[in-house]
């Protein structure tokens, strides 16, 4: 598939998915469902990237030694 096709898709894809997300806000009777979808959605991600963040965190390695004190090899 050609990248300017997916470019055209991609463009296409969200400005139809913010038309209907608009609708379902402004128009729509379940706006008060799609608002509180949408807020869930957002903290999910929100805390979820915060969870990703601290568990790289916690198994990641250290470094053993600090650069700054290591001698120098005498030979």
């Amino acid at each position: 598939m050609n990248i300017k096709i997916a470019y055209k898709i991609m463009a296409i894809s969200s400005i139809t998915g913010f038309t209907v997300y608009s609708w379902f806000l402004l128009v729509s009777e379940w706006k008060e469902i799609v608002l509180q979808l949408t807020v869930l959605a957002t903290v999910g991600a929100i805390l979820g990237i915060f969870a990703c963040v601290g568990l790289a965190m916690a198994i990641g390695s250290r470094p053993s030694k600090n650069i700054d004190n290591i001698e120098p090899e005498s030979g």
